[in-house]
């Protein structure tokens, strides 16, 4: 069991920086794959979801590039395992390789031991491909468990929760701690695009897609920009955006945070940081946080 911490005061951000614009890409292929029925795969959203490390992730890594911004992206360890090739290129690029499950995982729906397993295996994969273990974690379906387990892995952050705008710290009785921080928009519902492709919810509701046009997202993201970034005046402000390299890598929807991002590079005292790079200067502000749990 944790209790949560918030920073005390003003937190201020590298280079008096007003805002941190952080941007996440989620690269699962087809790992996050839908079943019409029970082991009957929907093929239609198995090939969709490989277009994240055919095409979508590198016209991605261009459009990062051009603006010389890096990213952390979030990787399934079976993509790793998969598909070195995108995932050597993303470290190879300056970016933040992080984990995301091993295959996708709904853990809430696991025993513990099969979500120990998810861990063990998850880890590895980086291990063995890049030499090191990730820092960061973002579950795709979090258990009750979860937390506990990126602690006992040695993870120094976690980036699943949507229940704040900052970076809180969650602490556990022996002491350990580890710090959350809260993920943002996310390109599904900004395009309007149905969960994880599927046709029904998990209620067995039809889910209707009712797609945003992109420059209306780009104008939605801007809008948004530019309230943190007058916030910002006063207190540090951090604006995440969570893409899909399958969903997102399309040409027009990339064509959408290209614009967002030139917008941003317009503005002074903006600083560009992956969620790792966050977490280390947010967790030198230890000294701020109150030890009462909201």
């Amino acid at each position: 069991m944790f209790t949560e911490k918030w920073p005390e005061g003003k937190v201020k951000l590298p280079h008096d920086s007003r805002i941190a614009v952080a941007l996440s890409v989620i690269l699962e292929a087809a790992e996050d794959i839908s079943f019409l029925s029970e082991n009957h795969l929907d093929y239609l959203d198995f090939y969709e979801r490989q277009y994240d490390v055919r095409r979508g992730v590198w016209r991605i890594l261009d459009i990062l590039a051009k603006h010389q911004i890096r990213a952390s992206f979030f990787i399934c360890g079976a993509v790793l395992e998969n598909y070195p090739e995108p995932c050597i290129q993303i470290k190879a690029s300056g970016h933040e390789a992080a984990a995301h499950g091993y295959h996708h995982e709904i853990l809430d729906r696991m025993t513990a031991e099969q979500e120990d397993t998810v861990f063990v295996r998850m880890v590895d994969a980086f291990q063995k491909l890049y030499g090191e273990r990730p820092v960061g974690y973002r579950s795709c379906d979090p258990s009750h468990r979860t937390m506990d387990f990126v602690k006992k892995y040695g993870f120094r952050y976690d980036s699943t929760e949507k229940n704040d705008e900052l970076p809180y710290l969650l602490q556990w009785e022996d002491g350990s701690s580890l710090l959350e921080i809260p993920r943002r928009d996310v390109d599904v519902q900004l395009f309007g695009i149905p969960r994880g492709g599927m046709r029904e919810d998990r209620l067995g509701t039809p889910m209707i897609a009712k797609y945003g046009i992109p420059r209306e997202v780009a104008a939605q993201l801007k809008r948004e920009f530019d309230l943190s970034y007058e916030d910002g005046a006063n207190n540090a402000k951090i604006m995440g955006l969570t893409i899909h390299a399958y969903l997102s890598g399309r040409p027009s929807r990339a064509k959408a945070i290209d614009d967002f991002l030139a917008y941003t590079k317009q503005f002074p005292n903006v600083w560009y940081a992956t969620q790792a790079e966050i977490a280390d200067w947010w967790l030198k502000q230890e000294c701020l946080w109150s030890a009462a749990a909201r």
